[in-house]
């Protein structure tokens, strides 16, 4: 499964740094891919070993929050 975030206000340098680093220890996540020029965001994961709502708290865990996001899909 791919979650795509475009225009994610909180993906700093600093929290896309923070992000990779503690996705890359979660089982289940494939693939990150991160643009913070312009503030993008593509994860893919197996739903099998993670469910959505554990990404999501993965997330914010780094202040990666999916507030005042202008559009994401889950593919």
């Amino acid at each position: 499964m791919e979650f795509r975030v475009l225009n994610l206000p909180t993906l700093t340098e600093t929290t896309a740094q923070n992000l990779e680093t503690q996705l890359a220890h979660v089982p289940g996540v494939e693939r990150i891919s991160i643009t913070v020029s312009r503030h993008e965001l593509s994860i893919t994961f197996d739903e099998t070993q993670l469910t959505f709502s554990e990404l999501v708290k993965e997330m914010q865990a780094v202040g990666c929050t999916l507030q005042k996001i202008a559009a994401a899909v889950l593919l």
